[in-house]
């Protein structure tokens, strides 16, 4: 960006400011600030144009009236494209934060999640039947809320994930009802950060936490490709102790048959980016258990809790279940 033109914000009053050099402060709403962004590289590209222009003429001329030429060719591109106002379609009762929307294709089904405002921290999953102007809650678990909606439009099926201890949910009926199915043991009062779909496999990262303490972020697979729901089972695709144990797996990426996962590098230089073929994954994946084992492992844990009893980790038959120690 030249010397010319300044673009900065204040924290402080959420206003932003468009700063022109020698002709003061101009003050813009939040609803501007995203056509400010989108139109500051043509300022640049004006300014060139005209240097360039003025250059080859043999005219030479101030830089305050080529800045006044930019403003009012800025001005007027901001004029032309506002757009109409935002209209009130339906109000989502008890949401306080909505983290992902979904469109159920070819009908008027729209399905929100997120965080409920009731000051008791529960996830919500809210559903609309008519495009959005009315909504229903159709969901409500306890923890910080569901991050991702995912939709297998061959299978009819909806994922939930989120920070909601132990368990994902799924409905199959455009999200009318909710099931559980139980995370693997080692997640503890982990969450899944992220999702992607990919050949009837549902991928998460999750960050883990268990006998208070955070252990390695790590990639699995839900492989759902069994009519039967106790048949389903999960994989362990990868454990990255090189990532940031209190972040986990923050993104994932579905394109051209890759996968890509995101996590903050553990030393702070930034972000760990890997990729990953199909293929590869497939070879990569170590089975860990059915959703019916897993389900049996919590329905224990539970009950040990409520007895005031320290989790002994494993059941019998569990011993298998975790094909790697978990890292710190």
């Amino acid at each position: 960006m030249s010397d010319i033109l300044a673009f900065g914000y204040q924290i402080d009053t959420f206003e932003y400011q468009f700063d022109t050099k020698g002709l003061g402060n101009f003050r813009l709403n939040s609803g501007e600030i995203s056509r400010i962004i989108d139109i500051l590289w043509m300022a640049r590209v004006l300014e060139e144009f005209l240097q360039e222009t003025l250059k080859k003429g043999g005219i030479k001329m101030s830089r305050m009236v080529k800045v006044m030429a930019i403003m009012v060719i800025v001005g007027g591109i901001l004029n032309a494209q506002s757009g109409p106002s935002w209209l009130q379609m339906g109000n989502l009762l008890g949401a306080y934060e909505i983290f992902d929307i979904l469109e159920i294709p070819n009908t008027n089904v729209v399905i929100a999640a997120g965080l409920v405002s009731d000051w008791s921290w529960h996830g919500g999953v809210w559903k609309s039947v008519d495009g959005g102007h009315t909504w229903t809650r159709k969901a409500y678990y306890g923890g910080l809320g569901f991050y991702n909606l995912q939709y297998d439009t061959l299978k009819n099926i909806i994922f939930a994930l989120g920070d909601i201890r132990y368990f994902l949910i799924y409905s199959t009926n455009h999200g009318e009802q909710w099931h559980e199915i139980y995370y693997p043991y080692f997640i503890g009062d982990g969450a899944a950060m992220s999702s992607v779909l990919v050949n009837g496999k549902l991928y998460a990262g999750f960050y883990t936490w268990m006998n208070h303490r955070y252990y390695s972020p790590v990639l699995l697979r839900l492989d759902y490709s069994d009519p039967d729901t106790n048949n389903w089972y999960w994989e362990l695709i990868c454990q990255y102790p090189e990532l940031q144990d209190t972040a986990g797996v923050f993104q994932l990426l579905y394109k051209d048959n890759k996968i890509f996962v995101f996590g903050e590098d553990k030393g702070g230089n930034g972000i760990r980016i890997y990729t990953y073929d199909i293929s590869t994954l497939d070879k990569m994946a170590k089975p860990i258990g059915t959703v019916a084992e897993m389900a049996q492992y919590w329905k224990k844990r539970k009950e040990e809790l409520a007895d005031n009893k320290r989790p002994n980790g494993e059941i019998k038959g569990m011993q298998t279940f975790t094909p790697v120690e978990l890292k710190k």
